[in-house]
């Protein structure tokens, strides 16, 4: 809800403040803060990177519906930018998309994390079950399991941790042409603790003596293969030293695949960039949902957020919005047909009825209209009603924006980090002085 005051605008020490801490809100964080505003991130939570891969999706798929995924995402998006003139990507031009992925690159190398690729290329890497998954910047840990190399796999599970089903993901990539074996090993490290979950795992193999018992286990169960994929567990904050351990225990390369969430390769990605913030000056805080907003005319003075029962102001020059889309909880929908956006108020494109956000088939070529529901913006990234501009201060960026479908393009983090890149650019070039 947005309250509108005629109170002017009171002492603040935020020129721009970011609401969202997934990559489209860390990536604007980044800009402002270089661009020399005084910077501050609110959240909720922490994001999709929890969930997610721990990589960057540029693009996979265009046009949506071919078999075959994108192999370079830089030629593809001047395709998509030509069919989808409203697209977010159209929006930003592919050299924006391209010095944002570098930055973004850039950024998690400048603080512990190699991702490796660049827009050029699409990685091909195993999916938790085993499909390809294309992804532009990979994990250094990952790149190993590229499915365009021929030489065999061994797909290794552990004993005790259910979330990654080795011979599944070995049978699949056998379906697909791809040579690869599974075997499972049981650590005596591991049956003496009653819980194994991914982080826990991630935490063992930070440890080197771990490192050695796996090796020790999967030594003779190599056989033929020249490279051993393992869940992406491998270190949570030594993966890179961990990977290279374990490739010298076992004379072959070693590589992580994707789990099932939580991601830690994902946790790895986040922890990265905010580290990189909170080095800079940024003040980043979670557990702050933010629930309205205070107005003046056509700008935004305040936030207001709730935690532990508590209701905090929180003013700023310029706001930029990445609270996510539908899945991240930034916009609401209603059974009414109505979708609405939780911070600003700002009105959604979506389609008029609730009968009309779905298509009968659920696996619709075409896909469902609801998930390109958003906000639609301006070249500022401004957000627009009837193509006037809401609020002067206020730029929105990643899940919230309109006419895209992220999930079936393999373009989230992408979309993502382009459109954070500008939109905070943006909303440090444009404070409200006070």
């Amino acid at each position: 809800m947005t309250t509108p005051t005629s109170a002017g605008s009171r002492h603040r020490t935020t020129d721009v403040l970011v609401v969202g801490a997934g990559l489209a809100g860390l990536s604007a964080a980044r800009q402002a803060s270089a661009a020399g505003a005084r910077t501050r991130v609110i959240a909720k939570g922490w994001g999709a990177q929890y969930w997610l891969s721990g990589g960057i999706g540029v693009l996979g798929y265009h046009p949506l519906g071919q078999a075959q995924p994108v192999a370079s995402p830089a030629d593809a998006l001047a395709a998509l930018a030509a069919d989808q003139p409203r697209h977010p990507y159209a929006l930003a031009g592919v050299s924006a998309v391209a010095e944002a992925v570098s930055d973004i690159q850039h950024a998690c190398a400048d603080n512990g994390l190699a991702l490796e690729g660049s827009i050029d290329r699409n990685w091909l890497l195993s999916s938790p079950l085993g499909g390809r998954r294309p992804i532009c910047l990979a994990p250094s840990t990952m790149t190993g399991g590229d499915l365009t190399r021929r030489d065999p796999m061994l797909i290794v599970g552990l004993t005790g941790y259910p979330d990654f089903p080795a011979g599944l993901v070995a049978a699949n990539l056998e379906a697909q042409d791809m040579a690869a074996t599974a075997a499972e090993v049981d650590l005596v490290s591991f049956r003496q603790r009653r819980f194994l979950n991914a982080t826990v795992l991630a935490s063992l193999f930070d440890l080197p003596e771990i490192r050695e018992e796996a090796a020790r286990a999967i030594r003779p169960r190599l056989g033929s293969a020249g490279r051993v994929g393992m869940p992406a567990v491998l270190g949570m904050e030594s993966s890179e030293e961990a990977v290279s351990h374990l490739s010298d225990l076992l004379g072959v390369e070693v590589f992580e695949i994707a789990t099932a969430p939580p991601s830690v390769p994902g946790i790895r990605l986040h922890r990265a960039l905010v580290r990189g913030l909170v080095g800079s000056g940024v003040r980043v805080s979670s557990g702050m949902q933010v629930v309205g907003s205070e107005s003046n005319g056509s700008t935004i003075e305040a936030v207001y957020s709730e935690a532990a029962a508590r209701r905090v102001r929180h003013a700023a020059g310029s706001f930029v919005i990445a609270t996510g889309g539908i899945l991240g909880g930034g916009l609401i929908t209603d059974e009414d047909g109505s979708v609405t956006e939780v911070v600003a108020d700002i009105p959604v494109k979506s389609p008029a009825t609730r009968s009309d956000w779905f298509r009968r088939e659920v696996l619709d070529s075409a896909g469902h209209p609801i998930y390109r529901a958003g906000i639609e913006v301006d070249s500022g990234w401004r957000p627009l009603d009837s193509g006037k501009v809401v609020w002067e201060n206020v730029t929105v960026a990643g899940g919230l924006l309109a006419e895209a479908e992220t999930i079936r393009e393999h373009s989230m983090d992408g979309v993502a980090v382009a459109t954070g890149f500008l939109a905070g650019r943006a909303a440090a070039a444009s404070l409200v002085p006070g």
